[in-house]
């Protein structure tokens, strides 16, 4: 049986690789078979002259038995798709016009389909470039049903001690800039670069080994500014080293502190942060305050200002642990009682019920960590997904418009399906034979789709980026996107084929095959029936379309309630730039005075109206966030106070153009030794102090009322913060007089117009602090206009994607009533020989094209209303049935359908009569 198999597949094989030396052999066989069967004939009394008819007969047709031995020798059904495909090539090249409007369709709606793919691929699903990542687990504390990632660099110890048999355990911090320069350099030569701090196992825990040099180890890890190494990414020692050898062994000044660089990663290690900034250097985690590393911590009474890693009360490193999945539940288990040993150990929650209930309530989650961390992940996952379903849309509506141009198509075609059914054709065989002729066109479309999606998913990541290139995520397409493709090709080439090839096979012979082909559909009963699956394909497109409309319109009319908001800045004539004090080498001791001259010497300018420092800075995207308590105020049960943090200069609030409502503000009574003060905004005031004055109140970050706490001396307005949509949160203002913490942000109010003291602030500053450096300067309104990056994303793609799907349904609706026109040609030259006007006829298709589009709102706003309730939250300031968004998108649906209708009707009305009636 096993040799039959193999003796046939050798035979199909080369049937298929050498056709031509197999079709000779064919011949030759059956011509001897033939002549033996003649011989038969001659040996049973016949002539051999008469022999031959005989002969024949039991022979049979030699086509037929031709057939049926290439059946037996052949891979029949490949050779038919082989065959139909050559067909459906040599069709389509017959056809231009139709084949680049189809393909070019399909490229648009397969390649945007894919290129949101592509960046959902490369920011949600993909695993990190590691061995074995499925077993990667990233530690969490399950809190008031919040999760937050931060450890303490202690508990990273104890968690690794606590696990060591069963897990391995890395921590990693965030990624920070900092200013690298080159040893024997100045201070102006140096760029800044993406830092990120690792334990001495991290490598180790992510299976990683050096390109070069060697990777960090535990033994850089063990004491506090003693281990000033560093390993840097492959993609920075390409960039600033030209990928030179003797890269390994260099000293770097990582602001302001020596680093000696002893690896370099493998090109495709970029860490475990998934963003778009990949670091270009590692740094132990020991080197924290040597680096003035000051990002993305959570502090409990810690001191900020003083190093890092010994502060159990400071979380900032993001825990990776390394086991088996049958290990996680027992892991999870013992972390969770260890962390609540350490809760009880510590000073203050024995003493608080309600405190320690809280902390003993929470427990460790040990979440996958395959995928790595990501903020952008959380925020761009839903509106991706939103983009990804309204892509499909859009794809299902470019489908509909090629399956209505097949539905055309197939009527022309109507006599050459009922020859082929008359001569023997089955009709599946011809079906099959359409639908090839449909996937050959969505194949074609997806292979330029995957080119589209290459370019466009680039260009999306620029434009989640703020116009700004992302090299820091591949989304070159993978094996993965490449499926995708391939199945969504597949799919729609079955979505838009199948019906039109179902119908141009059932036709009737007689009539198509005694008509010519126009005349024959026009007297069919059945075209009108048959032309019912355009009708209702152009009124799906228009359903479609018109939900894609009114997302749109509500994005737009979302961003533009959005810029209406009062942020409380003065946005028109406030600039704004960060500097790096410590990291320019300035010590505790000379900060004040840094301070005072750069305020004295940026307000000196002409044009200069004020001058602050503050330590975050209005939309820095860095705040401080802590716990407090309002005297006078009761919390409730599980109720949480945060506060966010700013430390500013005297003139803070009149630079910024924050309005006092009550109180005053800082002045130079408020000193280091003089009781503690502290500035609050309304919110902050109405929510803990309700309709009582808070001028004399105090707040605190513990429940302790004492010379620690903060009197408030004044009331401003309400600032918004990085989070347009999030509304107004507490906030608290400090003196840098009675703070040690360190100013970051400069803000300068300008007399007249921002833009042109940029470069006379920079100036200025560089002449008078050489060793600062300043960020770009820039106007606020800059700043909050990024905050609203997501927003003005979304509303750009979804108006490009409603503006498409538009184009495409009319592009449907025009041709549905071009055709009809042309098969009701006849009668409406009667109708105009009878006497009907212009206006009449006009009126007449326009009805046609109307009751479509009617069609399709009746579908289409009940489908909005629907699907825009489940975007609620993705709308400021409006509701997902805004009158004025569904009225935009409507009237804008109806106006371009009109016109697009209007075109037919009014070739419709100058039909010539007498050419109508003579052509029937």
């Amino acid at each position: 049986m096993a040799t039959r198999f193999h003796h046939r597949v050798r035979m199909a094989l080369r049937s298929f690789l050498r056709r031509p030396a197999a079709e000779r052999e064919l011949d030759d066989e059956l011509q001897f078979h033939f002549r033996e069967m003649e011989a038969h004939e001659a040996t049973r009394g016949s002539a051999r002259a008469e022999a031959h008819s005989p002969a024949r007969r039991h022979f049979g047709g030699s086509d037929q038995v031709k057939e049926a031995c290439r059946d037996m020798r052949t891979l029949r059904p490949f050779e038919n798709l082989l065959r139909d495909l050559r067909f459906g090539a040599r069709l389509l090249t017959r056809s231009p016009i139709f084949t680049v409007v189809a393909v070019v369709s399909l490229a648009l709606g397969i390649g945007a389909s894919s290129a949101i793919f592509s960046v959902i691929n490369a920011i949600v699903l993909r695993a990190l470039p590691v061995d074995q990542p499925e077993q990667l687990y990233v530690a969490q504390v399950a809190r008031m049903e919040q999760l937050d990632p931060r450890f303490s660099y202690p508990a990273y110890q104890g968690i690794g001690e606590l696990v060591a048999e069963r897990a391995e355990v890395a921590a990693v911090s965030s990624i920070q800039s900092m200013q690298i320069g080159t040893a024997g350099s100045n201070d102006a030569t140096a760029e800044s670069a993406e830092v990120q701090l690792v334990s001495g196992d991290y490598f180790s825990v992510l299976r990683q080994h050096p390109q070069i040099g060697r990777l960090l180890g535990p033994g850089d890890n063990r004491t506090l500014d003693a281990h000033p190494v560093a390993v840097i990414s492959d993609a920075y020692w390409s960039r600033k080293f030209g990928r030179a050898t003797n890269a390994v062994g260099r000293v770097v000044i990582a602001n302001g502190t020596p680093m000696t660089i002893v690896g370099v990663t493998t090109p495709r290690f970029f860490g475990t942060t998934v963003g778009t900034r990949n670091p270009d250097m590692w740094v132990p985690v020991m080197m924290q305050a040597a680096v003035h590393y000051a990002s993305d911590m959570g502090n409990i009474n810690g001191d900020s200002q003083k190093p890092w890693p010994p502060q159990r009360e400071i979380s900032w490193l993001n825990l990776f642990l390394r086991m088996p999945a049958g290990a996680v539940p027992a892991v999870s288990e013992a972390m969770t009682l260890a962390m609540r040993r350490d809760y009880a150990q510590r000073s203050g929650y024995q003493d608080d019920a309600e405190l320690r209930r809280h902390y003993q309530s929470s427990r460790v989650v040990l979440a996958s960590g395959s995928r790595g961390l990501s903020r952008m992940r959380g925020d761009l996952t839903t509106p991706l997904l939103v983009l990804f379903v309204m892509v499909g849309l859009l794809l299902a509506i470019a489908c509909a418009n090629i399956a209505s141009l097949l539905l055309a198509r197939a009527t022309t075609r109507h006599r050459e399906m009922a020859i082929r059914l008359s001569i023997g054709a089955g009709r599946q065989r011809l079906v099959r034979q359409l639908l090839t002729e449909s996937l050959l066109l969505a194949l074609i479309g997806g292979a330029l789709g995957l080119v589209v999606a290459y370019w466009g998913s680039s260009g999306l990541l620029i434009l989640v980026n703020d116009g700004t290139p992302v090299t820091a995520i591949d989304v070159r397409p993978d094996w993965r996107v490449v499926g995708f493709a391939l199945a969504v090709s597949l799919s729609t080439g079955l979505f838009f084929g199948l019906l039109p090839a179902r119908r141009s096979t059932h036709v009737q012979l007689a009539d198509a095959l005694k008509a010519q082909t126009r005349g024959a559909i026009g007297s069919s009963s059945r075209v009108g029936r048959r032309w019912l699956g355009g009708r209702l394909l152009v009124a799906a497109q228009m359903a479609f379309s018109l939900l894609l409309l009114i997302v749109a319109a509500l994005f737009a009319r979302s961003l533009q309630e959005l810029t209406r908001v009062d942020i409380g800045f003065d946005r028109d004539r406030l600039l704004v730039t960060r500097v790096d004090p410590r990291a320019a080498g300035y010590t505790q001791a000379q900060l004040p005075a840094l301070y005072r001259r750069i305020v004295e010497h940026v307000s000196a300018l002409p044009g200069v109206a004020g001058a602050s420092m503050s330590a975050s800075g209005p939309f820095s995207g860095s705040h401080w966030i802590s716990a407090f308590e309002a005297e006078g105020y009761t919390r409730g049960r599980d109720e949480q106070l945060r506060v966010l943090n700013e430390v500013v200069t005297t003139d803070y609030f009149r630079t910024v153009g924050l309005t006092l409502l009550s109180g005053r503000v800082f002045g130079p009574e408020d000193v280091v030794n003089s009781r503690k003060v502290s500035v609050i905004n309304q919110t902050m005031a109405r929510r803990y102090f309700g309709s009582k004055s808070p001028i004399g109140k105090r707040w605190s970050y513990d429940e302790e009322f004492d010379e620690e706490a903060f009197e408030i001396i004044g009331v401003v307005q309400d600032a918004r913060s990085d989070d347009l949509t999030a509304g107004a949160v507490n906030m608290a203002y400090r003196p840098v007089t009675q703070s040690d913490d360190y100013l970051a942000s400069i803000e300068v109010r300008a007399a007249g117009a921002p833009a042109a003291l940029a470069a006379e602030i920079r100036s200025t500053l560089r002449e008078a602090e050489p060793r600062l450096r300043l960020a770009p300067i820039e106007p606020l309104g800059d700043r909050v206009v990024r905050a609203m990056s997501q927003e003005r994303l979304m509303t750009s793609l979804t108006m490009a994607f409603g503006g498409v799907a538009l184009f495409l349904a009319c592009l449907g609706l025009y041709g549905t009533i071009s055709y009809a026109v042309t098969r009701r040609t006849t009668e409406l030259g009667v109708r105009i020989a009878l006497g009907a006007g212009c206006g009449a006829v006009q009126w007449l298709i326009m009805r046609e094209a109307l009751t479509l589009v009617l069609m399709g709102l009746i579908v289409g706003l009940p489908l909005a209303f629907l699907a825009t309730r489940t975007m609620a939250t993705l709308f400021y300031g409006i509701t997902p049935v805004d009158p004025a968004a569904h009225s935009a998108a409507v009237a804008t649906l109806v106006v371009i359908a009109a016109l697009a209708a209007y075109l037919p009707a009014r070739r419709a009305s100058h039909v010539d009569p007498m050419r109508a009636l003579r052509s029937e």
